[in-house]
């Protein structure tokens, strides 16, 4: 395991530091994660890997990984001293039913409903859709962002104001 020693690599300050709130954009946690690999895991990490068990060896002070390499598919056995789990269970897009495009519409709510997996690729069209001066109070637009995790910070600061 590489020493990070005291100091670590520090995180530099957000990029667009006035439009984000100072808050850290996934763009700049992609980039900290990949001068953290750089720096410290250069050779260490394996890509194109299944892990198919992970457990704790009873009576010993260490996990076993089975894991398999996609491209070849060969097992391996691997004993660590320690495990960091993460396994991204944010990645999978999922919108509760009671959030769905097909709920809102019943509930006569009519615009777009998306995961913010899909925020990237629809934002223009969403941005386009805002009138520029609504021509009522009533014909306002409102945009809610349900979450508060790091998507759902970079979805707000997209938005217009």
């Amino acid at each position: 395991m590489a020493s990070l020693g005291s100091q670590g690599l520090q995180m530099p300050p957000p990029a667009d530091s006035a439009r984000s709130g100072a808050r850290l954009s996934g763009l700049d946690m992609c980039s900290y994660m990949d001068a953290f690999a750089h720096k410290y895991l250069k050779g260490k990490i394996r890509f194109e890997t299944e892990v198919l068990n992970v457990k704790r060896v009873p009576d010993a002070s260490f996990w076993r990984l089975t894991v398999e390499d996609k491209k070849t598919g060969i097992r391996e056995v691997l004993n660590f001293s320690r495990i960091v789990l993460c396994t991204g269970g944010c990645s999978n897009p999922f919108i509760p039913p009671s959030l769905s495009p097909a709920s809102a519409k019943n509930a006569g709510f009519h615009g777009p409903v998306l995961h913010s997996s899909r925020f990237s690729a629809e934002v223009d069209g969403i941005i386009r859709e805002i009138p520029e001066s609504p021509p009522s109070e009533k014909d306002a637009v409102s945009i809610v962002v349900v979450g508060g995790g790091k998507s759902a910070q970079e979805s707000v600061v997209q938005m217009p104001a």
